[in-house]
């Protein structure tokens, strides 16, 4: 009996050591997050662990979103949602349902993603879990910045900023600055904008978060591409293009390509940006997001008609 206990007990750690390696490298390693989290849920379903099943279909549904994969991150959430309701951790509730809210803003669906965050944000008022509520709040800017509420967004990014300060979360602060480098943009204030996403790329370097760093420098590239600044708009893509394609990021690889195409579009080229732009389509349709999928074939259809008024003779 001892044996048998014993062993079912390295069992447990195993998948536990498992699933915490997988939710460390969700971000910056999301095919080896995927391979950890997998191996996780087959021994836990193989020996019954309902934490374990849980832990890992989180996990699954994590790395799939960050590699991309719309479409098939949506059940393992809700498989996870479902057992933290079973098991009664509502703070692992609040988790599943962040990620289903990020799965549905990518999907195209605020609504769903809106009721996802308020559920989560309700359950950590509740257990006063203030990392989590700051975290919340950068989910809800972004969502609130897509449906161009802006009002609603800087209220929820000033909480978010204040929060990470105070419990001196640097990568928390982070992300609240690039999220107010959004809303600088949006308003305008391109100087502002650059400088907060300065400040960021300082911060995200320091933590190795590499992923952001990318992020933050496609960003800057975009503000350069609007103020027709092509060949720097340009050098900060390519800048961000490396960094995911040395991480193995296709969700971003397709929205780099997509504003590389734009800037290269914009500089007055034509089969450059539509390679580039199919390219971007491709991801977006295997990805299931339909915002960019559709943005894709807006400028493909532009640029398609252009290219034929061209060899009309």
């Amino acid at each position: 009996m001892r044996n048998d206990e014993s062993t079912e007990a390295q069992s447990i750690a195993r998948i536990d050591a498992l699933n915490g390696e997988s939710a460390r490298l969700k971000a910056e390693n999301p095919p080896r997050s995927l391979s950890l989290a997998l191996e996780a849920e087959r021994l836990s379903n193989e020996m019954g662990y309902k934490r374990g099943m849980a832990e890992s279909s989180l996990n699954v549904a994590s790395a799939k979103w960050q590699l991309g994969s719309h479409n098939e991150a949506e059940a393992p959430a809700k498989r996870a949602l479902q057992a933290f309701e079973e098991l009664g951790d509502e703070l692992k509730q609040a988790q599943a349902l962040i990620a289903l809210g990020l799965i549905y803003r990518r999907k195209g669906s605020a609504s769903e993603a809106l009721l996802a965050y308020q559920r989560a944000l309700s359950i950590a008022r509740r257990f006063n879990d203030e990392r989590l509520v700051a975290n919340l709040c950068n989910n809800f800017a972004t969502l609130y910045g897509s449906l161009a509420d802006y009002a609603k967004a800087a209220e929820y990014l000033s909480e978010s900023l204040s929060i990470y300060r105070r419990v001196q979360d640097d990568y928390g602060e982070a992300l609240a600055l690039s999220n107010l480098a959004v809303l600088s943009r949006i308003m305008g204030d391109h100087a502002s904008a650059i400088e907060l996403y300065q400040k960021a790329i300082e911060k995200f370097k320091r933590l190795n978060a590499l992923v952001h760093v990318a992020k933050a420098l496609e960003n800057i590239g975009s503000m350069h591409l609007e103020n027709k600044d092509f060949d720097a708009a340009l050098s900060y893509q390519r800048q961000a293009l490396a960094l995911y394609e040395s991480l193995n990021h296709p969700d971003s690889l397709a929205f780099v390509q997509h504003n590389i195409a734009a800037t290269l579009a914009s500089r007055g080229e034509i089969d450059e940006p539509i390679r580039l732009f199919r390219q971007s389509l491709a991801l977006a349709q295997k990805m299931g997001d339909k915002i960019l999928e559709c943005d894709a074939c807006i400028n493909l259809g532009r640029l398609c008609a252009k290219l034929r008024r061209q060899e009309k003779p």
